[in-house]
């Protein structure tokens, strides 16, 4: 009982010590500027202010979150869409088949600080630095390989003897695919289109560099406002406004991604 009690009390401690940072930014973000200074802290405002949050309704910011979301979404379904073909065709036994996925995940691993610059060069070659366009093109050729490694392990938790038994059937192999292989691996799908589009989200480096001016993303317009303490009121709603789609879009899939995330590196 008493180790119970113990085991309770170190995950309520570490509970704390994760969420503080995100109430502080809550707390922040309702302060006055005089109660954002002050010393001793202000634990909670005397009078919330929403003030900050409804400033992120014009200018730049609210074109920030939505330039983030279109980035996200859009570079997240060409990634999941690409990366899921490729990973189905590698996961049956193949000559290479190995050795490619190999490689994926190895080109996965590379730091983005490592290749934005020649991104850069190459993109101000053509007169795409500074658009929508080369944000999402870099962020699915960048998140690619995560979703194929994934995705391959996924696809080689179904039986292959199931798809012969269906091909046999009649079934052409864009069915056996549809009827078979999909509702099985559909969890792991869903679950790596969560975490591939919360990478496309809080990508930093790539939008700093190849982004400006209209195309700004939101990570990229919080690192742009520097250290301005005039502004920690407006920073701090604006980062509430950027970690809300996180928990929502692990919330929809926390079912499957325990499964999810075990078969594929497992399997993977």
């Amino acid at each position: 009982m008493v180790w119970l009690a113990a085991r309770y009390a170190l995950a309520l401690a570490a509970l704390v010590v994760f969420l503080f940072p995100l109430y502080w930014l809550l707390v922040t973000a309702l302060k006055t500027p005089d109660e954002i200074f002050t010393y001793p802290p202000v634990w909670w405002p005397r009078s919330p202010q929403i003030g900050n949050f409804i400033a992120l309704f014009g200018g730049s910011d609210v074109r920030a979150i939505v330039n983030s979301l279109a980035v996200a979404l859009l570079s997240t379904v060409l990634a999941v869409g690409m990366g899921t073909a490729a990973a189905y065709a590698i996961a049956r036994p193949g000559l290479g088949a190995r050795l490619f996925a190999g490689w994926a995940a190895a080109a996965r691993m590379a730091p983005p600080v490592m290749i934005a610059f020649p991104f850069f060069l190459i993109f101000a070659g053509i007169g795409w630095v500074g658009t929508m366009a080369v944000l999402i093109l870099v962020l699915t050729a960048f998140n690619l390989p995560y979703v194929l490694w994934m995705m391959r392990g996924y696809f080689r938790d179904v039986p292959v003897a199931l798809e012969e038994t269906a091909l046999v059937a009649g079934l052409t192999r864009e069915q056996v695919f549809a009827k078979v292989v999909w509702p099985m691996a559909r969890g792991g799908l869903l679950a790596t289109a969560a975490f591939t589009f919360v990478l496309a989200w809080n990508e930093l480096v790539f939008a700093l560099v190849l982004t400006q001016g209209a195309a700004t993303t939101l990570p990229a317009q919080l690192a742009r406002y520097g250290e301005q303490p005039e502004l920690w009121g407006r920073i701090a709603a604006l980062g509430v406004a950027g970690a809300l789609p996180i928990p929502i879009a692990l919330g929809l899939m926390q079912r499957r991604l325990a499964r999810s995330l075990s078969l594929g590196i497992v399997r993977g």
